[in-house]
């Protein structure tokens, strides 16, 4: 592939990575608010059911098991936003969307400023890395977050072999 050949396939990418971390940014966003005002809201409806005195002890009984039914509905919606925390993935999300809009605006500046027939390969080589560095640090925090310490460590060599131009010994890792 010659150098604006990989130009062109490297914008294709990045433009693609940058639309699926935005997506992905909304979608937790939105799940961690609706988890938070289920939740909210299921608990201020068993504190009116529990509190409502009216009629007879069969409807009273009757109020008192729908609170417990919904009770228990928080307790299963705490677990998911406890085990799949949409709130820290929408921030992590956001990160890596103002990460690659960045390197979109800097690859943009420098395309802005060059003829297209003399495009760099080391320049591309340069972005590249960079972009390699954004995806491995989402990837790592999602691996810290996932309790895989050891897939973690692997990455963290990755990176300091890369950011030391060490290719050759990234491959053995």
């Amino acid at each position: 592939m010659n150098p604006k050949q990989q130009l062109d396939f490297f914008i294709l990418e990045l433009e693609k990575l940058v639309e699926r971390y935005k997506k992905e940014s909304t979608h937790y966003k939105k799940t961690a608010f609706r988890l938070k005002i289920i939740s909210v809201l299921l608990a201020a409806i068993i504190t009116v059911l529990l509190g409502i005195k009216y009629g007879d002890a069969s409807f009273t009984n009757l109020l008192s098991n729908i609170s417990l039914f919904l009770g228990a509905s928080i307790t299963v919606l705490s677990a998911y936003e406890a085990f799949f925390d949409p709130k820290a993935l929408w921030v992590r999300e956001t990160v890596t969307f103002v990460r690659l809009k960045d390197l979109q605006r800097d690859l943009d500046f420098w395309r802005s400023g060059i003829d297209p027939n003399d495009i760099s390969s080391e320049e591309l080589i340069r972005f590249k890395v960079r972009l390699d560095l954004i995806l491995e640090d989402t990837l790592k925090y999602w691996m810290k977050i996932r309790g895989a310490p050891d897939i973690e460590k692997n990455l963290e060599a990755r990176a300091d072999l890369r950011t030391k131009g060490d290719n050759h010994q990234i491959d053995k890792i």
